[in-house]
C-alpha cells in the first residue's frame, strides 16, 4: 500500500480499493466495505454509504497516518484529525481506466469524472516527459 506521509481525512473506497489492488492484494470491493464498517464500530470514522453522485467513503476521527503507525507498532497514541475542508477530496467520482500497454501488461489510471477537456492533454504531456532509458 502507498505510504502516505500527508494526512486525509476521508478514504474513498473505490479509490482505496484501487491502491489495494496495485499494492498486491486480492480484496473485493465488499469485504473492503466490510473493514471500513468495522472500523466505524470501533470509533474510528463514520461509513457513508455513496449517494446521489457521491462515492462510497470512509470519513476519519482520527489521523490516518496515526491510524497506520499504531497499527504497524510505529507509535502507542492515535491523533484525532483536525478538518480542512479543502483537503477533503470525497467529493469528488473516480473511474479506473484500464489501458493495455502490452500483451500481459494492463496499466490502471484514476481519474475523476469530471475531467475537463484540457486535463487529458496535460496528462498525456506530463507522460511524454517521463524519462526513458533505452537499455
Amino acid at each position: 500500500m502507498d505510504q502516505r506521509e500527508r494526512n486525509q481525512n476521508a478514504t474513498n473506497v473505490e479509490r482505496a480499493l484501487t491502491n489495494l489492488t496495485n499494492a498486491g492484494f486480492d480484496f473485493s470491493r465488499s469485504q473492503l466495505i466490510v473493514v471500513l464498517k468495522k472500523l466505524d464500530e470501533l470509533g474510528y470514522g463514520e461509513f457513508k454509504t455513496g449517494r446521489r453522485g457521491w462515492p462510497s467513503r470512509f470519513e476519519w476521527h482520527y489521523s490516518i497516518t496515526d491510524v497506520g503507525r499504531t497499527a504497524l507498532g510505529l507509535q502507542d497514541v492515535v491523533d484525532d484529525v483536525s478538518v480542512d475542508d479543502e483537503e477533503i477530496d470525497a467529493d469528488l467520482d473516480w473511474l479506473t481506466h484500464t489501458f493495455h500497454l502490452r500483451p500481459n501488461l494492463e496499466i490502471e489510471i484514476v481519474l475523476p469524472t469530471d475531467l475537463s477537456p484540457d486535463e487529458p492533454k496535460r496528462f498525456s504531456q506530463f507522460i511524454t516527459s517521463i524519462p526513458f532509458e533505452l537499455g
